[in-house]
């Protein structure tokens, strides 16, 4: 867990991941892995921004709440609720986090759902099947993106 920017965040957040061993640390926890989600190697959990550009970044994965918390890491929960699920595809990684907010934000708009700003974080899931595979083979790849949203209830007019 870190304070960072999107700026940041590869170098920082995901490049200390990997030379820490964070993943490693995680395996022993693979039972206690949440199955709602497709096989990923590794998620990125933004909340409590400021701004529009620094925020709380967690690496790691999507965990029953009972899981034990391994020496040394950080757990955060993340209240139940319903979220939207997207998929972004892009030539690069900084071509999809470039536009990914924007996307989702004007899609998820022309659903009839809003996003829960009270209860906002954003995650980014690197799977196996839409951005490893892909990345490995030089093609597209996907992020997979979810937000917490709820249904929108104002009133339809028509004219």
């Amino acid at each position: 867990m870190k304070r960072t920017t999107f700026q940041r965040a590869g170098e920082e957040c995901w490049g200390a991941a990997f030379q820490q061993g964070v993943f490693d640390k995680l395996a022993p926890l693979e039972d206690w892995v949440c199955t709602d989600v497709d096989p990923y190697i590794g998620l990125g959990h933004m909340s409590r921004f400021t701004g529009q550009d620094e925020f709380q970044y967690v690496i790691g994965r999507f965990v029953e709440p009972a899981a034990p918390v391994p020496d040394g890491m950080y757990a955060e929960d993340i209240p139940a609720g319903t979220v939207a699920k997207m998929w972004i595809e892009g030539d690069t990684l900084n071509d999809i986090i470039d536009c990914a907010y924007l996307l989702g934000t004007e899609a998820i708009a022309k659903t009839g759902y809003k996003i829960d700003h009270e209860h906002f974080y954003w995650c980014d899931i690197y799977t196996y099947a839409r951005y490893c595979t892909p990345l490995e083979k030089g093609d597209k790849i996907m992020l997979d993106y979810i937000m917490p949203v709820f249904k929108d209830a104002s009133p339809i007019h028509s004219f």
